[in-house]
């Protein structure tokens, strides 16, 4: 990441596309980046066409405020990751819905802020949707 910062008596100038937040603190500047993996997701509830995560939010920020989630999920076999939504997702439970019956999928999750979304957490063990008797 690079910038390039300017200073006179008036103002203080930032002149870049990759930095969503600066300081000057005794001559220092921070760099802001993008976030770090969440936690893993946790099943909280399984049917047979949706399944409710749940997950922690990194614990690097990458210094600037959380603004979404991206939830992804595959069937257990699939190459290809697919977004649950592409609704911003502001908390840390979503529910991932249209999911077919009898199938077993994975879900990972990515923190997103200013900069961009960082890496995706580990995925799920697999899981079936299916109606949970009991």
């Amino acid at each position: 990441m690079f910038a390039f910062f300017a200073l006179n008596k008036y103002f203080k100038y930032v002149v870049s596309s990759n930095v969503c937040d600066w300081r000057l603190t005794l001559g220092t500047f921070l760099f802001i980046d993008k976030p770090g993996k969440p936690g893993v997701p946790e099943i909280k509830n399984v049917s047979k066409n949706q399944v409710t995560l749940s997950w922690t939010p990194p614990k690097d920020t990458g210094g600037c405020e959380i603004t979404d989630y991206i939830v992804e999920y595959r069937a257990e076999e699939a190459f290809k990751w697919k977004r649950s939504t592409t609704e911003k997702i502001l908390g840390t439970i979503h529910t991932v819905k249209g999911l077919q019956e009898q199938t077993t999928y994975q879900f990972r999750v990515a923190a997103v802020n200013k900069m961009g979304a960082g890496p995706y957490s580990e995925v799920t063990l697999p899981v079936k949707a299916e109606e949970r008797v009991g």
